[in-house]
């Protein structure tokens, strides 16, 4: 795959990693011209259904990193997409270990790279955040677009979403089966759009709060914010309390990310794919 404006090109190389029965896929991005350089960019999933609307967006990120001349990884957390377990055994504290790995294996990959960058979308802007913490190499950068900075709001977002979305599913049947309604009543709170919410992820996601994001260690933060849907400010103030850098910019994406519909709303919003471009290339 070539790129028309920099004549780079980039190589797609599938990849399984980890220990065996805990092993994760991942596909990496790199520029197969030798012109690469020791740059790695991980790209970290979010939760569930908005994980699935926004895989074009990372497919075409990674591909457009790599073009710049970077390596880039996408992967799947345990128990979810292509990477070993099941559904119901993934949690938060198992992906916060598994952004560890994903950036050991990229590194590796990469030749060594001595810099590295992870972008995070939604409750995987949170996960990241949540793995700078505990990394023995200090991500130099993170990203995060709309990342979940209140674990009891997102619950509740994720709950409106999963009755709105099979309420419209039964249709007229809604109004005159109860059955339907039984049914949909006994997922509420254990399912959000087809994927589990074990009581172990619901009370992990109960703890992110803004508090939780102050030990979070890198060199520069950027945080992108949906323009007039998310508020930043707080965790803004928080961070700055604790010497973090903060950048701030609105963008408009027109996505509502947790539904399972697309509501003619681009997968591959622009204006958000050249924010986090323009941030990479930002780096000191």
């Amino acid at each position: 795959m070539r790129s028309r404006k920099t004549g780079r090109f980039a190589l797609l190389t599938p990849i399984r990693f980890g220990p065996p029965g805990r092993q994760l896929f991942g596909i990496h991005h790199s520029p197969c011209d030798g012109k690469g350089t020791q740059r790695g960019v991980l790209l970290c999933n979010p939760f569930g259904q908005e994980a699935i609307r926004s895989h074009p967006f990372f497919k075409v990120m990674a591909d457009r990193i790599a073009r710049q001349g970077f390596h880039a990884m996408r992967f799947d957390y345990f128990g979810t997409g292509d990477s070993d377990g099941d559904d119901h055994e993934g949690d938060l504290e198992s992906w916060i270990d598994d952004v560890l790995r994903a950036d050991e294996e990229l590194a590796r990959r990469s030749g060594g790279a001595t810099r590295n960058s992870w972008f995070g979308l939604r409750l995987g802007g949170s996960i990241a955040a949540l793995a700078s913490a505990r990394s023995a190499r200090m991500p130099d950068q993170l990203i995060l677009l709309d990342p979940v900075i209140d674990g009891s709001s997102y619950l509740a977002e994720l709950e409106r979403a999963h009755f709105g979305q099979r309420k419209a599913s039964f249709g007229s049947r809604w109004r005159v089966e109860s059955r339907v309604r039984d049914i949909v009543a006994r997922e509420q709170g254990a399912e959000a759009l087809g994927f589990p919410l074990t009581p172990p992820l619901r009370q992990q996601l109960v703890s992110v709060s803004p508090a939780a994001f102050a030990a979070m260690r890198t060199t520069q933060l950027t945080l992108l914010a949906d323009r007039g849907t998310f508020d930043v400010s707080d965790l803004r103030r928080r961070l700055a309390v604790n010497g973090v850098g903060v950048s701030t910019q609105s963008i408009e994406t027109g996505i509502d990310w947790t539904t399972n519909e697309a509501m003619n709303s681009s997968l591959v919003p622009v204006e958000a794919l050249q924010a986090v471009l323009g941030a990479l290339s930002a780096l000191a």
